[in-house]
């Protein structure tokens, strides 16, 4: 769900649990409203998976929407593209490449103070746009779960308890991000929590191949079981 208000909705966060209940997996976009506003609805939905946004150096982007005070949101954090480039340059984005709407395109004129965005006529067909934001972010969750649902095989039956153990698989594996994006001296940095959720990433990153592995691996009580973990991106995480 890439969309979202400017506050916590109850009959929209009640509408996504039921979702839940019925079996659906539902992933929502936190928002790019930090510092000047909290997380809305339905990315308030308690059992929804709300997703945060990290910049393409595992920085929390200085955009993605914290959780107010009242509402441990978001859950997890995926990469949604940087607001600046990491040297600072005022109008250097590092963003997602996405497929295009085949019938609008949003233009914004950064050389005009303050910058104007504007909708225009389509350009070229079947393309794609580099976007930053937490709807960014969101796909790369929602396409993990669909991901971890077909590794669940049988066991996933369409049911709440199902589609909750996608969610706590996701938390379950994610890993803390230390540091936030920072502009004019304003940090969206997260507290280092071991293991715990904050109101900033949540559980912290995902990591498909944790998840996965969490569901498929089994160990037996009294064995004893040797493993390592790899700081190489193509290691286990």
């Amino acid at each position: 769900m890439s969309l979202g208000f400017t506050n916590k909705i109850s009959a929209i966060d009640t509408a996504i649990n039921n979702l839940v209940a019925q079996g659906f997996v539902c992933v929502a976009a936190a928002g790019n409203s930090f510092p000047d506003a909290y997380i809305g609805s339905p990315g308030t939905a308690s059992k929804a998976i709300t997703v945060g946004a990290i910049d393409d150096v595992d920085k929390i982007a200085f955009y993605s929407s914290n959780g107010d005070p009242s509402t441990w949101k978001p859950d997890v954090v995926a990469p949604g593209g940087a607001f600046k480039a990491p040297k600072g340059a005022n109008e250097d984005t590092h963003p997602i490449v996405a497929a295009d709407t085949n019938d609008k395109d949003i233009v914004t004129v950064y050389s005009l103070d303050p910058p104007v965005t504007y909708w225009e006529d389509e350009m070229n067909f079947n393309d794609y746009i580099a976007y930053q934001g937490t709807s960014m972010a969101t796909p790369h969750v929602a396409g993990l779960a669909a991901l971890l649902i077909q590794a669940m095989g049988s066991a996933w039956d369409h049911s709440e308890t199902a589609a909750l153990k996608v969610k706590n698989y996701l938390c379950g594996t994610a890993t803390e991000v230390i540091y936030g994006e920072g502009i004019g001296g304003t940090y969206n940095t997260p507290s280092l929590d071991r293991g715990g959720a904050d109101k900033i990433e949540g559980f912290g990153k995902v990591h498909g191949d944790a998840a996965i592995e969490a569901f498929l691996s089994t160990y037996t009580a009294g064995t004893i079981f040797t493993g390592s973990l790899s700081s190489d991106p193509a290691g286990k995480q």
